[in-house]
């Protein structure tokens, strides 16, 4: 390792390998700034993919992969990383009283009891009244659950949408932000798309879906080894000198500008790039922020996936993914790796399943009971079909899964980068942004280019700081 280096990296996700790209790029030019990336586990973080003894594949998490239209050298380098794409058209929805509601479900209950669809119905209807019959747009924060409420009504909200996003963000409602709904943070549509009350009633007499994506709307995903596949080739390609994993960084002397790792050794910098959690950052920083600022939430994150002999029920033939709002059952979404792609499993007769669990838990976690309650729910509700042998099964849990949409979290934010940036350190990234807007993986890509662009020329910042510019 070197003692000092222009640049030095934090964490070997997205962000991280980005920022790297970008300054290897600057090494053919004379006097090119010298750097370091450092990771203390496997590089790729949370868009990593693992391959299992049986053959199946699981994706750390429901990455798709939807390049954003500003960012044509996304686009053009990971054409060059993977050996081909497989695309399909993305079919997502709800699965909500035993069936699949296409997404987005608030366009289309049509397919709820009557009772329900009565309920969900009259408070679309009121909440448009209420609005003045407006769409879209941006709106004053009164939390999320109020917003849910104001924009699609008490009956959709409580039934449906309140408990999707509390088992997605392991938090109430009530206590989130609903800035971040009008984003389009990894899909076509808003992250939380609005209603037509025409369209709604159209479907109500035709039985009519109206679906966020088209039959000429495909998404890519790369032919062979996951998602992960794309962040593998970019790390390869990057100089061995230029990068250190298994290096842990447990102190940073901010003033001195020099990073202390777990193994005793050191390393001094010019300016500081980072990706490891913001919360972490902080800590290992020894920096505090005053007590009026709230503290930062996040939902860690568990993963199950079933490797299963035989066919899925032909209903769930090219479906992608769908949310599951029963409390009941431990994990907020299913996934379906095949209908991305067929090498995602080791041939036709078998098929896979990725469930994804929000909590507060951590690594504490118990990943191995939650498997087992999923697997009987989706016996149950006919999700694996009776007789059906699972022959693979893979667990990982994350510490950090989601960075939560807090309130006030821009006021947090604001505080912190005002304290890192004067002292050379710039946090981006998933966690090391906590934008959860900007967190597709394209988005933490182009925050780590744009951070060296800054760090190197004072290119001002495009998507971390103006996250509406890109989406």
């Amino acid at each position: 390792m070197p003692d000092y280096v222009d640049v030095a990296i934090i964490s070997g996700g997205p962000c991280g390998l980005g920022a790297a790209w970008r300054l290897e790029q600057s090494a053919t030019v004379s006097g090119a700034p010298s750097y370091l990336l450092v990771e203390k586990g496997e590089l790729g973080g949370s868009s990593r993919s693992v391959t299992t003894p049986e053959g199946f594949v699981f994706d750390f998490g429901g990455h798709i992969l939807y390049p954003h239209a500003n960012y044509a050298t996304f686009g053009e380098l990971v054409d060059t990383l993977v050996d081909g794409w497989d695309r399909s058209v993305p079919v997502r929805g709800v699965f909500y009283d035993g069936k699949l509601i296409p997404y987005p479900v608030q366009q289309n209950i049509h397919h709820l009891g009557k009772r329900k669809l009565a309920s969900a119905f009259a408070g679309l209807a009121a909440a448009r009244v209420s609005n003045g019959f407006r769409r879209g747009g941006r709106h004053e924060d009164r939390g999320l659950a109020d917003h849910l409420r104001q924009r699609f009504g008490r009956g959709l909200a409580r039934h449906v949408m309140e408990p999707i996003n509390q088992k997605m963000w392991s938090i109430a409602p009530a206590a989130m932000s609903s800035q971040w709904t009008h984003q389009r943070s990894g899909s076509k549509v808003a992250n939380v798309a609005d209603v037509s009350l025409r369209k709604v009633v159209r479907s109500i007499f035709t039985g009519q879906d109206h679906v966020g994506w088209d039959d000429t709307t495909t998404i890519p995903y790369p032919r062979g080894g996951g998602t992960g596949a794309i962040w593998r080739t970019l790390s390869d390609q990057l100089p061995a000198t230029r990068v250190r994993t298994g290096a842990e960084v447990v102190r940073i002397d901010t003033e001195g500008r020099r990073l202390w790792f777990a193994d005793g050794g050191t390393l001094s910098y010019g300016s500081l790039i980072s990706s490891m959690p913001l919360d972490l950052l902080m800590t290992v920083c020894g920096l505090e922020t005053t007590p009026d600022l709230p503290p930062f939430h996040y939902a860690s994150a568990s993963f199950v996936g079933f490797g299963i002999e035989g066919a899925p029920p032909a209903w769930l033939t090219g479906v992608h993914s769908f949310h599951l709002p029963d409390p009941d059952i431990p994990c907020w979404r299913l996934s379906f790796p095949a209908s991305l792609s067929d090498r995602n499993v080791p041939d036709a007769d078998h098929w896979s399943i990725l469930c994804e669990i929000s909590h507060n838990d951590g690594l504490n976690y118990d990943v191995g009971q939650a498997a087992g309650r999923i697997e009987g729910h989706l016996r149950q509700i006919g999700i694996i079909p009776v007789g059906a042998k699972i022959v693979s099964l893979w667990q990982h849990s994350m510490e950090h899964g989601y960075p939560v949409p807090f309130f006030r979290r821009d006021h947090l934010l604001g505080a912190v980068h005002g304290l890192l940036e004067k002292r050379r350190i710039f946090s981006r990234g998933r966690f090391g942004g906590w934008k959860y807007e900007v967190s597709n993986m394209d988005h933490p890509f182009m925050q780590g280019v744009e951070a060296v662009d800054r760090v190197l020329h004072g290119t001002a910042e495009t998507t971390y700081v103006t996250p509406e510019m890109v989406n």
